[in-house]
């Protein structure tokens, strides 16, 4: 097994229309591919999602992006091609496609770690009714910030005439005709669109309990409870092989260092597909490994974390 560093982006996304945030005002993906990168690793492929934005290409800027989709997911591709000793500081063009809307970029490479960053909307301050939400579980010892309102479903249950929304990123907002008289346990539960895999978090207090954090602007914390992987495999017959696609309908089984969950797995039409559920509790980084067996021959993956599977949009497997 070859363990290797991950790497940081410092991904940042610079505004040129900050003041009225219109449709088709430029937006610049800044990212850093670090001069310590072996050059062994190039060339290699940065994935871009990339919410309310799409790629600039005018008589200035044509970033030579390609557009791919896995799974319901589109990313634009950007092939970083030539090696250097020192820090390459690599500017991604884009433009609004939403006035006012919430710009959330993703970016996603097999030795990087995965990185994000947002431009948020004119609704991203706490009231009476909209406050802070965030996520965590697994290795996310940190609460992260729940992403935008196109990334996130959020659901009530447990109370009638109460519902909630994403006003922007990271930001709830309660609502309903009923929210200023409900009583009871209120469950709020976040479908997230994380990396390459859909994130179920959820929490429970009382209406009074909700009602209150919001007017102390205190932080609110959702548990991961599921998680869902949509990912490319491909295989490798030796080191130095081509990576070809796994072939559809093969089996793919897993194992994990966690007895209480359970993954279920399928593959089909060139995607992986994975769901983890009985996440409630766990605070800890859990582990997979993958097998399969190709014209009789077996092959497995390195062990990987889950949540670094998230991140990446390819599994890869050697021969045995």
């Amino acid at each position: 097994m070859i363990l290797r560093k991950r790497y940081d982006f410092n991904l940042k996304l610079i505004d040129k229309d900050l003041t009225y945030r219109r449709q088709g005002s430029e937006v610049d993906v800044q990212l850093t591919i670090p001069g310590t990168l072996p050059s062994t690793l190039f060339p290699f492929d940065i994935y871009i999602e990339a919410d309310q934005l799409s790629p600039l290409v005018n008589g200035t800027y044509n970033d030579q992006m390609k557009v791919i989709k896995i799974g319901k997911r589109t990313y634009y591709v950007y092939t970083v091609r030539t090696p250097s000793t020192t820090d390459q500081h690599i500017t991604l063009h884009f433009q609004r496609t939403r006035t006012n809307g919430t710009c959330d970029v993703t970016a996603i490479s097999e030795n990087f770690n995965n990185a994000d960053a947002i431009l948020t909307n004119d609704k991203s301050s706490p009231t009476g009714t909209r406050g802070l939400l965030t996520y965590s579980g697994i290795s996310y010892t940190v609460p992260k910030v729940v992403p935008s309102e196109y990334r996130t479903k959020l659901e009530v249950s447990g109370v009638s005439g109460v519902t909630a929304k994403m006003a922007s990123a990271g930001y709830v907002e309660f609502e309903g005709w009923n929210w200023n008289n409900a009583t009871g346990n209120l469950t709020l539960t976040a479908t997230m669109k994380l990396g390459n895999g859909t994130v179920v978090a959820k929490a429970t207090h009382t209406v009074d309990e909700w009602k209150s954090l919001l007017a102390q602007h205190k932080t609110m914390n959702l548990q991961i409870s599921e998680v869902t992987l949509e990912e490319k495999a491909t295989y490798k017959t030796s080191v130095d092989a081509a990576a070809e696609a796994v072939p559809n309908g093969t089996p793919i089984t897993v194992t994990t260092t966690e007895s209480s969950v359970h993954p279920t797995v399928s593959y089909n039409n060139g995607i992986y597909k994975m769901t983890v559920t009985g996440l409630e509790g766990i605070t800890r980084p859990i582990s997979f490994v993958y097998k399969c067996t190709i014209l009789g021959r077996n092959y497995e993956t390195n062990s990987k974390y889950l949540s670094k599977m998230i991140d990446n949009p390819v599994i890869n497997f050697t021969a045995q």
